[in-house]
């Protein structure tokens, strides 16, 4: 009896054992994915971050906006030509200092933007030197993340030349639309320009002609991707006597630091046209192309 009782026994736990093993597996046949997401409910498992929003993936934009500075020495070369009957050409060279700034912030609802430079030297043209001041500001809409659009209103008053060459320039208002990046090592400011001349002179050589009742449009990029600094500008004067052309640029490349040091080339070319003394209307152009040592703060 005993032995009967023990087999029984050991049968029951036998069926209980191979009944403990088998139900999940059954469960889980006959239930499917049903039964497994039950099983694994009563798992522990870690809990999930949530998924980062599209937003918290973009850079945010900087909030105190950019600013380059430079404060240096020029040497430059300076080519004036006039295309008359008697062909006229001379080049100058010239050493002189130079200060320059950049500065630009674009972020929600506002944009705005300030240049100036000044410069003060001389050479075999003569005196030389530059002065000029922009500024502009606008509402700004957003492409998401560190993406804007801008439309800004301002002004813009420039002057420049030595004994070869000189123009001057007085635009109000100015106009300017475009597209800024900022925040992820890379800095953009594009877009374009349009504006009215109240009055400005051009002069190469002997002749010259005024810029006045005319207006003035192009494009214009700057591009801050360190160590370099990028600025250039192509635009066309229309109206008045005659069109005139002009590009111009700047390349800056700057050492690491606080203040930093580096080099910057600068480049000009105006092509139009000119009044001789004589009476005699011609074409002219001019260019100027420059190099500068030139100690750089940044923001």
């Amino acid at each position: 009896m005993e032995a009967m009782v023990s087999g029984s026994r050991l049968v029951s736990a036998t069926l209980v054992l191979l009944a403990a093993w088998t139900w999940p597996h059954a469960a889980r046949g006959a239930t499917g994915t049903k039964g497994q997401a039950l099983l694994l409910a009563t798992e522990p498992t870690a809990e999930a971050d949530p998924p980062a929003s599209s937003t918290e993936r973009q850079p945010p934009a900087r909030e105190d906006g950019v600013m380059r500075l430079t404060l240096g020495v020029s040497g430059s070369h300076t080519t004036a030509s006039v295309e008359s009957q008697e062909p006229q050409r001379k080049t100058a060279l010239s050493l002189r200092l130079q200060e320059q700034l950049a500065s630009f912030q674009t972020r929600e609802e506002v944009s705005f933007r300030m240049d100036f430079d000044a410069s003060l030297g001389g050479g075999e043209g003569g005196v030389e030197g530059s002065l000029g001041l922009r500024f502009e500001m606008g509402p700004s809409f957003g492409f998401g993340g560190a993406h804007w659009g801008f439309v800004r209103i301002g002004g813009y008053g420039h002057l420049m030349g030595s004994d070869i060459f000189y123009q001057s320039r007085l635009q109000l208002p100015v106009v300017a639309a475009g597209y800024a990046h900022s925040g992820t090592g890379v800095d953009v400011d594009t877009g374009l320009r349009v504006a009215p001349i109240l009055t400005g002179w051009h002069a190469a050589l002997e002749g010259e002609r005024a810029l006045g009742k005319s207006f003035i449009g192009g494009a214009f990029l700057t591009l801050i991707l360190d160590p370099f600094f990028v600025d250039v500008s192509a635009k066309r004067s229309m109206g008045g006597e005659a069109t005139l052309d002009t590009l111009d640029g700047r390349l800056c490349g700057l050492m690491e630091g606080e203040p930093g040091v580096g080099l910057c080339a600068n480049g000009r070319w105006d092509s139009g046209s000119v009044v001789l003394p004589q009476g005699e209307q011609a074409a002219a152009w001019s260019r100027y192309l420059g190099l500068s040592v030139v100690i750089a703060v940044s923001q």
